[in-house]
């Protein structure tokens, strides 16, 4: 998908998640909470400009969380661990998802959760509220 962007600090990436899927929406959340340092944006697929930048479709956002970076566009478990390892609560885990058994097993389950997943078709999910942040 896109090369090794663990050099790059100072860009903030953006992460795309379902806004039609509650599941989907309390992962961001979590992950919005470990983002102590804000080096993310996240935005639901419902938000104005979701799908504004050509590497990422609507079928993208449909099938997994999508992580893009300058270096590229990840999804699923490989977004995951790359967000993990950003945050200072969580960077001393991912190299260990990195491991060819733990990251085989975790794209696994991943996968096996994302296609597995009711999502409501109805209301999307209201935009992460990230008051600790400063827009």
């Amino acid at each position: 998908m896109g090369a090794d962007d663990s050099a790059m600090t100072d860009t903030v990436r953006t992460i795309i998640w379902d806004s039609h899927c509650s599941f989907c929406h309390r992962w961001a959340k979590v992950l919005a909470w470990l983002d102590v340092t804000g080096a993310h944006r996240f935005v639901g697929t419902a938000e104005p400009g979701a799908h504004a930048d050509p590497r990422v479709t609507p079928e993208d956002t449909d099938r997994a969380l999508q992580l893009l970076t300058p270096g590229g566009r990840y999804e699923g478990y490989d977004a995951i661990r790359r967000v993990l390892a950003r945050s200072p609560l969580t960077f001393w885990l991912a190299p260990l998802l990195w491991l060819p058994p733990v990251r085989a097993l975790g794209e696994r389950v991943y996968w096996k959760v994302a296609a597995s997943r009711t999502c409501a078709l109805g209301t999307p999910q209201p935009p992460l509220k990230m008051p600790w942040r400063k827009s």
